[in-house]
């Protein structure tokens, strides 16, 4: 398997992480999503989306807890591979 691309999700519109998401499939390079706190909802709307646009989808998820300053945040990481459907 080919090096992992990460993609990390944040607060910009959805449509720029699903770009990068394709982007990244197009290369034929599988591509992680990473999420942290209020963006894992983000991260797995765009893995949603990804995942209908692939001929045969693999996908492996991960969810940890990390320590952040003084509390503890849930991250998702979510390992997306496959071939984009020619149209």
């Amino acid at each position: 398997m080919s090096e992992i691309e990460i993609v990390y999700i944040g607060s910009k519109p959805i449509s720029k992480y699903i770009n990068a998401g394709k982007w990244v499939l197009n290369q034929e390079k599988p591509v992680r999503l990473l999420g942290r706190g209020n963006n894992i909802k983000t991260t797995v709307d765009v893995a949603e989306i990804l995942k209908r646009d692939i001929e045969k989808p693999e996908v492996f998820i991960n969810i940890k807890s990390e320590d952040f300053e003084d509390r503890k945040v849930s991250v998702l990481s979510i390992d997306i591979c496959g071939k984009i459907k020619s149209e």
